[in-house]
């Protein structure tokens, strides 16, 4: 009896550390999150009822999904896409850290997080509104990823 009471360290539960001030901030963060997120989503609306009343007194036809052949298109797909693709990552991995591994650094860090992925399409048109390679995206991806990966860092430190 008395061995199945002793756990080892490695199989203790990891103790949540809630801290009010923390939680708070990330609160704000994620309210900042999804507000861009949201303005990018009616940005891509007005894009495309735009592009569509233009087309309509035209004998040019208005292809939605073929957007590659539309800068502009292509650009607020690509804000929306690519938010959308990394927003499970973040969006899981900074609550984690916000509870199991809290401190003043992760909602920091999500307003880094936040602040480049809103630069995302701006960053895109200073890159060029065209087709192709857009190597000055990183500006905007590149601290997306490194705070997405101290969030797993900062996670593992603690499961470890």
């Amino acid at each position: 009896a008395s061995e199945q009471k002793q756990v080892s360290a490695a199989m203790a539960p990891v103790a949540l550390e809630i801290d009010a001030d923390v939680v708070a901030s990330c609160l704000r963060v994620t309210i900042a999150y999804f507000l861009v997120y949201y303005g990018f989503i009616i940005n891509q609306a007005r894009t495309v009822i735009t592009k569509r009343l233009a087309a309509r007194g035209k004998d040019a036809k208005f292809e939605r999904y073929y957007n590659a052949n539309d800068p502009e298109l292509l650009a607020v797909d690509r804000a929306v896409g690519n938010m959308h693709e990394q927003m499970g990552p973040f969006v899981t991995l900074f609550w984690l850290a916000a509870v199991f591994a809290p401190s003043a650094y992760v909602p920091l860090a999500g307003w880094v997080y936040v602040a480049a992925r809103a630069a995302y399409p701006l960053i895109w048109w200073v890159g060029g509104m065209k087709k192709g390679h857009k190597p000055l995206i990183v500006v905007s991806t590149l601290p997306n990823y490194l705070v997405v990966t101290y969030f797993a860092l900062a996670l593992a430190r603690r499961a470890f």
